[in-house]
């Protein structure tokens, strides 16, 4: 049993030594006891609907109402009758005011401002945001606390940069001044080490990278959470070994479902090894080879191994902050509100009530099986992190589309199978001598020549990484581009629009500063990576589906 305190939640078994919460707009989740019991994991397969005796009704019951809170522990829970919904009752893991609403700022149909994204979450009773933001958003940081502050919302959380640049300085400093506890969540490297040694290597490297952030957060009585963002970083077990590496009290995990469709087998494991860490859960509809199919972001109570992952939590005894998310090009409020009526939907059924009808979704329809997602290949050569950190920009960016699915990949990993699977590639590389360097160029014809990779109308982007402005960027686009064209490709660039003026073009790609004088991979920079992503997904997926009806007609 567990239980909640304002927006911060304690195990029973810690519940002696609680200190009570300085009112704040959010203050961080205290880190669970790892000595707690916790129960034995169980496969998914437990899990799936099965016959229900009145027993097995009762214990549903008790389960879901294992959140009380300490103002008067609410008896009247223990009353509450099989039939009534877990979700809305206010004690329970599922309640409104547990919810945090994510993906919502850039992923937002109508393009809401600070005052009516925090009007609509009001309106929806959902008294949490974890805030994602775009360069564009950065001079409304101060108005979207404001906002928050006025509609009773809390800033639960806030997507922080990777490194400790000036935007995270920036912040930091509004945090500060606005006296706000809050959750910073933060992605890592992709790439998997292929030696224990290169595994402890990159352990270090990446607690070395993410200590000055802690360390700075720590002095605001802020918590850093490790976000589960694909590839190497986003394994739960090296983001374990990665907090015990910095051993720092404030570092904690973010586990989001959506980024954990290889983990959907040995979920009920990982829970229980992430839960003393774990610091915030974000669910969403889910369904075996999700993100394969095409159907990586779906609205709750759409997916059929929902139920049995939302049992899984609801028993493992976590009580801390719940996410649900758009993070799709739909309209931020209908997507919630599916969510929202989805969840209602589970939590009844985990109540013991009987299913009923499922919940039609009004901002998603279901895909024609086979179509599935369009698929992004981003393959870059670093030797210092520098291109790495744009290819993990342009992927961001890929996957503003909502079924995207994207690889990041060194390019010496890069194999045929990769080349041939993609729709999209993207290249990176860094600038030597205003050239490309010796080994990527070895890499790119070895692709036409020894693995004789059809390109033929695949879609490409480049960008390109290197000392002072003019150190030779653009001459290494270009000639990424040329092996593209060169390879029958379709090449594009991300699009640079001003809202002021309404005018908009082209530009050949993405690039970065990161000579030894210059300030390394910025806020602007890193936006032009993901303009790249999202203008070559996009064209992409039209090409796809204009190809695919062709061939439909021709049936």
């Amino acid at each position: 049993m567990c239980l909640a305190l304002g927006s911060a939640a304690v195990p029973a078994a810690d519940f002696g030594s609680v200190s009570l919460p300085v009112a704040a707009i959010v203050a961080p989740r205290r880190r669970q006891n790892p000595q707690a019991r916790t129960p034995a994991p169980r496969s998914l397969d437990t899990y799936l609907p099965q016959g229900r005796g009145n027993e097995k009704i009762m214990l549903q019951v008790l389960k879901a109402l294992s959140c009380l809170t300490i103002a008067g522990i609410s008896f009247a829970a223990l009353l509450m009758p099989a039939g009534a919904s877990a979700a809305t009752h206010p004690d329970s893991l599922f309640a409104r005011t547990n919810l945090v609403a994510w993906c919502i700022v850039p992923f937002d149909a109508k393009k809401r401002g600070p005052e009516e994204r925090a009007a609509m979450l009001e309106r929806l009773g959902i008294r949490r945001l974890a805030y994602d933001y775009r360069a564009e958003h950065i001079p409304t940081f101060d108005a979207e606390i404001e906002a928050l502050r006025l509609h009773g919302v809390e800033l639960t959380a806030w997507w922080f940069p990777t490194a400790l640049n000036d935007e995270a300085r920036l912040i930091l400093n509004i945090l500060e001044r606005h006296k706000i506890k809050t959750q910073l969540w933060v992605t890592g490297a992709s790439g998997s080490p292929k030696t224990p040694t290169e595994q402890k290597a990159r352990l270090k490297a990446e607690a070395q990278r993410l200590r000055p952030i802690a360390e700075e957060a720590a002095k605001l009585g802020c918590t850093v959470g490790l976000y589960n963002h694909g590839g190497w970083f986003g394994e739960p077990e090296n983001q374990i070994a990665i907090i015990e590496e910095l051993k720092l009290p404030n570092v904690g995990i973010v586990y989001s479902l959506h980024h954990g469709h290889d983990h959907l087998d040995r979920f009920a494991e990982l829970l229980p090894k992430m839960k003393p860490h774990l610091l915030a859960l974000n669910l969403n509809g889910m369904v075996k080879d999700g993100e394969r199919l095409g159907k990586k972001i779906l609205p709750l109570g759409q997916g059929d191994l929902d139920l049995p992952l939302l049992k899984i939590i609801s028993e493992s005894g976590w009580c801390g902050p719940i996410g649900i998310l758009n993070h799709t090009d739909e309209d931020a409020e209908a997507r919630l509100l599916d969510n929202l009526e989805g969840l209602d939907w589970l939590a009844a059924q985990l109540a013991g009530q009987p299913p009923g009808n499922k919940p039609k979704p009004r901002s998603w329809r279901e895909v024609p099986a086979g179509s599935g997602g369009v698929q992004i290949l981003v393959a870059y050569y670093s030797l210092t992190g520098n291109t790495e950190q744009m290819a993990n920009g342009v992927a961001e960016g890929a996957k503003r589309l909502t079924d995207a699915v994207v690889r990041v990949k060194k390019a010496d990993d890069v194999s045929k199978q990769d080349l041939e699977w993609a729709d999209a590639i993207v290249l990176g590389s860094p600038t030597y001598y205003g050239n490309i360097p010796g080994k990527f160029k070895a890499v790119l014809d070895d692709w036409s020549w020894k693995l004789n990779v059809n390109f033929t109308d695949k879609v490409g982007g480049a960008f390109a990484t290197g000392g002072g402005q003019v150190g030779g960027k653009e001459h290494v686009v270009i000639s990424l581009l040329i092996f593209m064209l060169n390879n029958r490709m379709v090449v594009a660039g991300p699009l640079y629009q001003n809202d002021a003026t309404g005018s908009i073009w082209g530009e050949l790609g993405a690039a970065a500063m990161t000579g030894p004088l210059d300030p390394g991979v910025g806020p602007g920079e890193l936006d032009s990576a993901r303009r790249l992503g999202e203008r070559v997904a996009r064209l992409a997926a039209k090409l796809r589906s204009q190809s695919a009806a062709i061939s439909s007609r021709k049936e």
